[in-house]
């Protein structure tokens, strides 16, 4: 065994930095391997062992998984981002039984390619939250567990700063929710065309609420691309970039207004950025209802079809619009919600 320990201490001083170490040590039938390798900017150490069965470990670039395989078979995957995993091998041959425990892969924050404070800091705010929601909310934990039963389905945009779930001061399972750059509601977009499908048809939520907010960066962006337009006798095309790209209708959309604007008032560059930004958040929050109102998936809920998802004929949905004012976080209704039509007067799919 000392001339095993010696191999190993070996392969580890080579493969590794000086920091590494690794112990492999059995013991009734186990083996028990924990080691630490200095990561780097990435995991690669790899060791493979003359031992009767071999014990082979992969470190993959990125440090994101361990693979270990007996006799070069993979039997299981580790992620090595977990503190302290501990994996068994459903695989049992006589009397062996092999139970591997990773300690702490993860090295001190001095060590690391990037700093881990930040995450942390997130787990640890989870921790002392899912203590209390364990211990205060006992029986929504329980219920969440079962499914969810949301009655709004929510599009807001990613701005850090208009947690919908924090300003709504609503419970887990109360929104499904839907984030993108300035709240956008494309038709012909994937991934918002998944969610509206998924909310209408699978859950049956009973409102679509859009919330725009003050001092959106994407309403921003959208105006100060029109006003610089203007000075430019023959402005460059914007790069084709997958925000621009997302953001291009809410530009066309500033552009309109803009010279709606223009019309009525001969403001100068400035004063017409301040005003327009509030103009075009609002604007865009209605765009998006109308849009929204328009996909076929809205129309067959209005006309009562049975949906292919939950096979009901779900509640009909309303849709409604808000902007969130970050200066006292209060949510306005802008009063324009769409109510289904009256029943009888079917409303084109196509």
């Amino acid at each position: 065994m000392s001339a095993f320990r010696a191999s190993l201490a070996a392969r580890a001083a080579f493969r590794t930095s000086p920091r590494a170490s690794f112990r492999a040590t059995p013991s009734a039938g186990f083996l028990k391997p924990a080691f630490q390798p200095h990561l780097g900017n990435t995991l690669n150490a790899q060791y493979a062992f003359k031992w009767v069965p071999s014990l082979a470990f992969w470190g993959f670039t990125g440090a994101v998984a361990v693979t270990i395989a007996l006799s070069g078979v993979p039997l299981f995957q580790v992620d090595v981002l977990d503190k302290t995993p501990v994996v068994r091998t459903a695989r049992k041959k006589d009397a062996w039984f092999y139970e591997v425990t990773l300690k702490r892969l993860c090295l001190p924050i001095s060590s690391m390619p990037f700093s881990r404070a930040v995450p942390d800091s997130l787990l640890d705010r989870n921790a002392s939250w899912s203590q209390d929601f364990a211990v205060h909310q006992p029986d929504l934990a329980n219920a969440l567990k079962e499914g969810q039963h949301p009655k709004v389905f929510w599009i807001g945009c990613s701005d850090s700063r208009v947690p919908e779930s924090v300003v709504c001061n609503a419970r887990p399972g109360e929104l499904f929710v839907l984030r993108n750059v300035a709240n956008q509601f494309h038709l012909h977009d994937d991934s918002a065309v998944s969610a509206l499908t998924f909310a209408v048809q699978a859950l049956g939520v009973e409102h679509i609420i859009v919330v725009g907010h003050t001092s959106c960066g994407g309403v921003q962006a959208a105006v100060k691309q029109v006003i610089s337009e203007q000075d430019e006798k023959y402005p460059e095309p914007k790069a084709n970039t997958a925000l621009n790209r997302h953001l291009t209708p809410l530009t066309d959309l500033a552009r309109y207004l803009r010279v709606k604007v223009h019309e009525r008032h001969t403001w100068d560059e400035n004063t017409m950025q301040k005003h327009l930004v509030p103009l075009l958040a609002e604007a865009s929050v209605r765009k998006q209802i109308q849009n929204i109102s328009e996909h076929p998936v809205v129309q067959d809920n209005w006309n009562q079809k049975v949906s292919p998802l939950n096979g009901k004929v779900n509640p009909r949905v309303t849709i409604h619009g808000w902007i969130h004012n970050l200066e006292n976080g209060k949510l306005i209704d802008l009063n324009v919600s769409m109510l289904p039509p009256p029943l009888g007067n079917e409303t084109s799919s196509s």
